[in-house]
């Protein structure tokens, strides 16, 4: 998936005010999805780590007991449990930091609409040249996007 390709082709037909307005909008979201994110983390990190922690403590001491007693059923069955729990820790933890990741790629494909806005703009500047009939001037932007 190609962002700025994505963005160029979907919003060809786009002004540049509504390209201003989208990225004022996406970055109000990311802000604010930021803000939520960090209250999240802040309210339940402490809670998850503790769990982990507990869960690898507890994997320890089952480790522990199948080396010095052999494998009983029950033991085998919470270590297979608690080895599910710490994968599907570790997934989520990936998945919020993949997540984290794609909003930054966002962000730097605006960033590089905001910086070549003049480039975004012209087919619709052409476009609007030759509706009002301004027929050199549409060939003079023509001209200057291919020199470019």
């Amino acid at each position: 998936f190609d962002p700025e390709l994505y963005l160029a082709a979907a919003h060809e037909r786009s002004t540049t005010a509504a390209l201003k307005r989208g990225v004022e909008h996406v970055e109000s979201s990311s802000a604010y999805d930021a803000r939520a994110r960090r209250a999240l983390v802040a309210e339940h990190l402490p809670s998850f780590l503790m769990c982990v922690d507990a869960a690898e403590d507890a994997r320890k001491l089952l480790r522990k007991g199948i080396e010095e007693r052999g494998e009983f059923g029950a033991t085998a069955e919470l270590e297979q449990r608690l080895e599910r729990v710490a994968k599907s820790a570790r997934a989520s933890v990936r998945e919020v930091s993949e997540l984290e990741q794609r909003r930054d790629k966002l962000l730097r494909v605006l960033e590089t609409l905001e910086r070549h806005k003049d480039v975004f703009q012209l087919p619709q500047d052409v476009r609007a040249a030759l509706a009002r009939g301004d027929y050199s001037v549409a060939a003079t932007m023509s001209t200057r996007a291919f020199i470019a």
